[in-house]
């Protein structure tokens, strides 16, 4: 049973037991393992149950990720629908509190954090994801090791839910490096293991 608010899948509430405001969830794989796809239903999971939820992807762009949504709302591709069922999918995404950063590329971390200070309080946020790190540590790294800036940036992210945004849980991607065991197996992920881009 879940403790915290139900992710809206039955293993992840038994995995994690449900979410819970004013923490974090670092999702990490390798390219194309569906780390997006996976933050992005969650938070479309969230909106459908009335949980105001935040996509910050600042690897895709907003659009490829307002398909992503369409596809999840219809279940199917959004171009071969008629125009009627177009503008039914769009005026049913547009009711759920929903909401995408128009942003892509790097962006600095105090822009992050205004911005899910500003949709906890104005919103009502409970979810956000924020994809991936690499898009906001890279541009602030001042030739720090990256696992260095990373452990800043999610230190500070845990003191922002803990002290202003105790209602909100925030997904954060992260890619780690390609790194193998002795074996030649891959290697635990670690702090250090993880990379911005």
């Amino acid at each position: 049973p879940a403790r915290g608010t139900s992710w809206g899948m039955a293993p992840l509430d038994m995995l994690f037991a449900g979410r819970r405001g004013g923490e974090s969830t670092v999702v990490s794989g390798e390219t194309g393992q569906g780390k997006t796809t996976l933050t992005t239903y969650l938070c479309w999971l969230a909106a459908t149950m009335g949980d105001s939820a935040l996509i910050g992807s600042f690897e895709h762009q907003p659009l490829d990720e307002a398909l992503k949504l369409v596809t999840m709302e219809t279940g199917a591709e959004f171009v071969p629908l008629c125009d009627a069922d177009k503008e039914q999918v769009i005026a049913a995404l547009a009711r759920k509190p929903l909401y995408l950063i128009d942003a892509y590329g790097s962006v600095d971390d105090a822009v992050v954090f205004d911005t899910l200070r500003y949709f906890y309080r104005a919103c009502g946020g409970k979810l956000a994801v924020i994809d991936h790190l690499g898009f906001i540590i890279d541009n602030d790294r001042g030739g720090k090791p990256a696992h260095e800036t990373t452990e800043k940036f999610l230190l500070a992210l845990q003191r922002l839910l803990k002290t202003e945004c105790p209602g909100l849980h925030v997904m954060v991607v992260v890619h780690p490096k390609n790194q193998q065991d002795e074996k030649g197996k891959p290697a635990k992920v670690t702090k250090f293991s993880l990379r911005g881009g």
